[in-house]
C-alpha cells in the first residue's frame, strides 16, 4: 500500500499552495476600479489605497505603479481625476514625501505635453493639479490657470503659428519646478507648494 502523499490533506484532496497577488498588482487593480462598484464605499477604498502606499513606500514597484497610474488615468479616464487626487491627498497626511514624487511626475508629463502642443492633455493635467488645491499655499494653482487664460486671450489676435510658439514658450517658463526649499515649517509636516513669481516651489 502506498504511503499518503505529503501534499494530500486528510480528505485526500490536493492542497495547492496559496497564491498571493503582488502588492503592485493589487494597487493597480484597486486604483483602476475605484468608484466603479456601487456596493463599495469609495472613501474607504481611498483610505485603504493611501495606507497601502504609505506602509509600502519603499516598494518601488508599487510606488512607480501608482505614479504611472496617476498620469494615465488622468489622461485616459478623466472622470477618475478627483478620486486619484483624493488618494494623493490622503497619502500626503501619512507619507508627505510621496507627494513630491507625484507632483514631479505630473509636472514632467505636463511639460512634455506643453512642448508637444497637446492642449487637451495639458488641460486634464492642470485639472488634476487643481484637485490638489489643498496642498498648495495661498491661492494655489488658480493664479497659474488665470495667467494661462489671460495669455491665451491675448494671443487670440495672433496667427495660429505665432500662438503655438508664443504660448508654448510662455507656459514652459511658468510651469518649471523651483527646487529650492521654502523656509519655515508646516504644523502638520506635510509638503506644501506655492506659486511664486510664476514658479512652483515647495516648503517642508
Amino acid at each position: 500500500m502506498l504511503a499518503p502523499d505529503d501534499d494530500d490533506d486528510e480528505g485526500g484532496r490536493f492542497q495547492r499552495r496559496r497564491y498571493e497577488e503582488p502588492l503592485a498588482a493589487q494597487l493597480t487593480r484597486q486604483v483602476k476600479t475605484i468608484a466603479e462598484a456601487p456596493h463599495r464605499r469609495t472613501d474607504e477604498d481611498i483610505s485603504n489605497i493611501a495606507k497601502m502606499i504609505s506602509e509600502n513606500y519603499f516598494d518601488t514597484d508599487l510606488t512607480n505603479s501608482f505614479l504611472d497610474l496617476a498620469v494615465n488615468l488622468t489622461l485616459e479616464q478623466p472622470l477618475k481625476i478627483p478620486f486619484v487626487a483624493a488618494i494623493v491627498l490622503q497619502t500626503n497626511t501619512q507619507k508627505p514625501e510621496f507627494t513630491e514624487e507625484v507632483l514631479k511626475k505630473i509636472s514632467e508629463a505636463l511639460q512634455k505635453n506643453i512642448n508637444q502642443g497637446c492642449w487637451r492633455e495639458v488641460k486634464l493635467l492642470l485639472r488634476f493639479l487643481a484637485c490638489l488645491q489643498g496642498l498648495f499655499m495661498g491661492d494655489g494653482i488658480f493664479p497659474l490657470l488665470e495667467e494661462l487664460f489671460n495669455r491665451a486671450a491675448e494671443l487670440q489676435t495672433q496667427s495660429s503659428e505665432d500662438v503655438s510658439i508664443s504660448f508654448r514658450t510662455h507656459t514652459t517658463e511658468v510651469l518649471t519646478f523651483w527646487k529650492a526649499p521654502w523656509p519655515g515649517t508646516c504644523q502638520d509636516h506635510s509638503l506644501r507648494y506655492r506659486i511664486h513669481h510664476g514658479f512652483l516651489g515647495y516648503r517642508l
